[in-house]
């Protein structure tokens, strides 16, 4: 049931995104942008901590994060974007804190989502871009899953200390 919710988290933001972009909705992209922000900010100040980066199980701070990237890197030119880098940060993150396995998730979702305009122009170009994408995902994803194992340890040691 987790892996469905964080599925559709992922799956919604695509679905966003590529909506956003093929409507004329898409001129306001840097608008929406601080917007996004605004509401990461709230999503993040509610916390008693406020930490910016700790979004682990907080699905609408997931949510807003991956649109907010991926509207930044539609906004800077999509795939010859210099922010495309941000994307492979991005899938290394949702391994840390969702189930690793949603980076293949996330890589079909961002494929899907450039995949109108990767048949534009330099195709074989583009290919390689989202094909470097492919190629980090099985890292990703053993990245994520010694993290989450290693968690786990961590969990099972600290309730045997307070045993």
């Amino acid at each position: 049931m987790k892996f469905i919710k964080q599925s559709l988290i992922l799956l919604l933001s695509f679905a966003f995104v590529f909506l956003w972009q093929q409507t004329i909705l898409s001129q306001y992209t840097i608008h929406t942008f601080v917007v996004l922000v605004l509401i990461y900010l709230l999503l993040t100040a509610r916390k008693k901590n406020f930490d910016l980066l700790n979004i682990s199980g907080d699905y609408p701070s997931v949510f807003v994060l991956t649109t907010m990237i991926l509207l930044l890197v539609f906004s800077t030119g999509g795939l010859t974007s210099m922010l495309f880098f941000l994307l492979y940060f991005l899938g290394f993150g949702i391994t840390f804190v969702f189930e690793p396995s949603l980076v293949f998730i996330f890589i079909i979702g961002v494929v899907l989502v450039f995949l109108p305009s990767a048949l534009n122009n330099d195709v074989v170009g583009n290919f390689l871009s989202l094909g470097s994408l492919l190629l980090i995902a099985p890292f990703a994803f053993i990245f994520g899953r010694h993290i989450k194992e290693d968690e786990k340890e961590a969990l099972k040691s600290r309730s045997k200390k307070r045993k």
